[in-house]
């Protein structure tokens, strides 16, 4: 009999009260499982988390998915309600909210090299390196965005503007309130500048460039997290050959962000079966 594949989501703020009954019904799903992953809502931790989901069901496995924070994911480890975690960014992202839980998780490997975290403009702008800010801060309207993940890019632009004296007024925004932004400039051909990371579906979706320059430029790397003490070596193994090249990674959140949630795990099924030396690499 097919154990039914249950998807957990653990959501940043509850309304109202959750009954204690409810609460051990849902530890009890969660420990039939195999593996529980923990993953976040933007795309490129989606298109991993799917991708190792199905790669693990199709060698047997139960899998388990628990929706986090970036802060949120090593507590999860910690407590045991989280196995894998796959978006955990360093050395800069999640460096203060690993901290406390260095001694509870354990980095497997990196799954994916091409991360940063840098500013972006339109292409169609003159904006391409860090010194036109200088000079086209009336066309930008004095306004650098911030794609809000947690408070780490914000002072990162914050510290920047200061060491380099300065002026520009920072707008925190979520992704959805961002793409809003972005689709309302482009479509005036308008220049805008915002600060985030990459890979990032806005980066394809809306034709834009990094601004070059060393003085705000953070290469980062995606890492595999497991939680100290998971027994089963058998699925360590397989998350140890786990990882995307750049082109693998783009061709999948072009493919999700073109897709509704429903369909990820069929589109990425299809994607693995297209795609046999992905499959080759981490099921050797």
């Amino acid at each position: 009999m097919k154990k039914i594949i249950t998807i957990v989501f653990i959501l940043s703020l509850i309304v109202g009260c959750t009954s204690d009954h409810t609460k051990n019904q849902n530890e009890i799903i969660d420990n039939e499982k195999d593996v529980v992953i923990g993953y976040e809502s933007y795309p490129s931790s989606m298109a991993q988390t799917y991708l190792l989901k199905t790669v693990l069901e199709d060698e047997g496995y139960t899998v388990g998915l628990k929706k986090t924070s970036s802060e949120e994911k090593y507590l999860k480890m910690q407590e045991g309600d989280v196995d894998i975690a796959l978006g955990c960014w360093l050395p800069d992202i999640d460096a203060m909210a690993l901290k406390s839980y260095e001694e509870d998780v354990k980095n497997l490997r990196v799954n994916y090299h091409s991360s940063k975290i840098n500013l972006f403009a339109p292409k169609y702008s003159y904006i391409s390196y860090i010194d036109d800010l200088d000079e086209y801060k009336e066309e930008l309207e004095g306004t650098i965005y911030v794609l809000d993940h947690n408070e780490y890019v914000y002072e990162l632009v914050n510290s920047w503007m200061e060491n380099k004296g300065i002026e520009y007024h920072i707008i925190s925004l979520s992704v959805d309130e961002l793409d809003d932004v972005i689709e309302n400039y482009t479509s005036e051909k308008k220049w805008f500048v915002f600060a985030g990371w990459s890979p990032h579906y806005l980066l394809g979706k809306y034709d834009l460039r990094d601004i070059e320059g060393e003085e705000f430029f953070y290469p980062q790397q995606n890492h595999s997290f497991v939680r100290k003490n998971y027994p089963n070596e058998d699925i360590i193994e397989i998350i140890k050959e786990f990882y995307l090249e750049t082109w693998e990674m783009n061709e999948l959140l072009t493919m999700l962000v073109s897709s509704n949630p429903d369909e990820y795990e069929m589109n990425v099924k299809g994607w693995i079966k297209n795609n046999p030396d992905f499959s080759n690499r981490v099921k050797k």
